[in-house]
């Protein structure tokens, strides 16, 4: 999956805006720097309509999904990895905008497709030539999000999606309730299949708990690739997943049937279960799940057939009628930290062992919930564990400033962290960001910049400005963010002001000495050197 081009017509802030995410790369053709995946980031300053680009994406492909038409115009094209149905190559272009001699009135927003050099269709775009799943996730305001993607509005009051699987966000919405179809005991795994997933921070334990098991499930079906979040857990001082718990709650006559099948498969793949009033407590060891595996018994990696899979499922635990409780009631991970000493001998390409950090009396393993770690360690596991968990081809992955909650360490490393993992998969993941040192790890042709221009953001989007790719994070700041400077303004204006105030050599050396080294000491000194004279 690959995005190329997109054109929005009106939208927000968004007027008459065309975004290339195909550009002629300016880094050296003979330079590669990508393993098979796509990588954009969206930067500029607050307001200038990242996060609307993003969700007008999103919200594009909420309607192909679900629907044959679309109010706001637009004009999207994108290469698919393969697909069915056509010969004459990979690329969609899908628009609502109608054609010069198709002005008619009813004709307005229906989608137009096109693949390849095939003949232009209209309705509905079949699932083989839209994207496997669109990923969403964002560190600002779900409810504003959940807003957006509604297809309940009036603008859109003819594509009502006909099952839960259109739109997984609408299950999110208080009071509303889907209709679910039927299932019969011969078919009890056709539950709603939601190609459009709008991660919640509350289901963040269990992408990273999902993501963790896929990163282990890819590196047991590849004994030559090392786990993929294998450096992850080693910034954190973690060793590898030991175990995990899922904590459920089921009511015969309340909880759909598909559920109950999901809550059957788990508990015959638990290696312990624990009856605590009208919970049940499903223990999962991860050596015993392994050895389980190998012996072709139930397993977390023989339930379903794909890490994605095992996720949706789980997922759909959290569905519940108004007024009652989900059956998926709590996911906790269990972590042992490193011992400091073990970490210090591994180099980086060595896997995270199993020498922890004990307790003091007896050497019992110090046991460490996933809700005990801090909220930047949740974080970043988490969102790195969700590019491990969606590790496959044709997938976009939209995210909304996910360094937040970062330091400035970890998000030096996440454009690192994201190639280790992504590489060798055809996807496309489009971020927005605020954050100069990650954008120093990304190629200028990657850096879609946006401006606003009066009252709207139109046109194309602008380029960096400079080499991107190794720069340093104080010239993007610049260039880029359109600070006036990489210092902060308290010390940028009390510096200015007493080079002005002071008027011999030896007070302007006594103020070098008092600021960093640097271009204002630099300043400084010349200022002292020209007062000398």
């Amino acid at each position: 999956m690959k995005l190329e081009q997109l054109y929005v017509g009106n939208y927000r802030v968004l007027r008459d805006l065309t975004l290339h995410f195909e550009r002629a790369p300016s880094h050296h053709p003979g330079v590669a720097i990508r393993h098979g995946y796509a990588l954009d980031f969206l930067a500029g300053v607050n307001g200038t309509g990242k996060t609307t680009a993003l969700q007008f994406i999103a919200r594009v492909f909420a309607h192909l999904y679900s629907s044959d038409h679309f109010a706001e115009p637009f004009e999207l094209t994108y290469t698919l990895d393969a697909f069915a149905g056509s010969n004459s190559g990979n690329q969609v272009q899908i628009t609502n905008i109608p054609a010069e001699d198709e002005l008619s009135k009813s004709q307005y927003g229906q989608f137009r497709y096109q693949v390849g050099s095939d003949k232009t269709a209209t309705g509905k775009a079949p699932a083989e030539i839209l994207p496997s799943y669109v990923i969403i996730y964002t560190t600002g305001s779900e409810e504003e999000w959940e807003r957006v993607l509604s297809l309940g509005s009036s603008e859109v009051q003819d594509s009502t999606p006909t099952s839960a699987a259109d739109t997984l966000f609408m299950l999110e919405l208080p009071g509303h309730r889907p209709d679910m179809r039927s299932y019969d005991d011969e078919q009890p795994a056709d539950e709603p299949d939601p190609k459009l997933l709008f991660i919640r921070d509350k289901h963040l334990p269990l992408v990273a708990l999902c993501g963790l098991i896929a990163s282990r499930w890819r590196q047991m079906d590849d004994s030559n690739q090392a786990e993929a979040l294998a450096s992850v857990l080693k910034d954190i001082q973690l060793e590898a997943l030991p175990g995990f718990s899922l904590r459920l709650r089921a009511h015969a006559n309340l909880t759909e049937p598909y559920q109950l099948e999901i809550i059957r498969r788990l508990e015959g793949a638990a290696d312990q279960i624990i009856q605590s009033g009208a919970d049940r407590l499903l223990l999962f060891d991860m050596k015993l799940q392994l050895g389980k595996r190998a012996n072709s018994e139930p397993s977390v990696f023989t339930l379903y057939s794909t890490p994605i899979d095992l996720f949706r499922f789980l997922h759909t635990l959290y569905d519940h009628r108004p007024f009652y409780d989900p059956p998926l009631r709590e996911v906790n991970l269990f972590f042992r930290r490193l011992n400091q000493t073990a970490k210090a001998e591994q180099n980086d390409d060595a896997p995270v062992t199993d020498s922890v950090d004990t307790e003091a009396d007896g050497g019992a393993p110090m046991l460490l919930l996933y809700d005990w770690l801090s909220d930047g360690e949740r974080s970043f596991l988490a969102r790195m564990a969700l590019f491990a968990l969606f590790r496959a081809d044709n997938l976009l992955i939209l995210l909304d400033e996910p360094e937040v909650h970062f330091n400035d360490v970890w998000k030096r490393e996440i454009v690192q962290k994201l190639d280790e993992i992504m590489r060798g998969c055809a996807s496309h993941a489009i971020i927005t960001t605020h954050s100069s040192i990650a954008l120093s790890d990304v190629p200028s042709d990657d850096v879609l910049v946006l401006r606003r221009d009066g009252k709207f953001t139109s046109g194309e989007e602008h380029d960096a400005g400079i080499n991107t790719f190794g720069a340093d994070p104080s010239d993007i700041m610049v260039h880029v963010f359109g600070t006036l400077s990489p210092n902060g303004e308290r010390s940028r204006t009390f510096i200015r002001e007493e080079i002005g105030r002071r008027d011999t050599a030896a007070a302007l050396t006594e103020l070098s000495n008092f600021v960093a080294p640097g271009y204002w000491r630099y300043r400084i000194q010349l200022e002292a050197q020209s007062r000398k004279q």
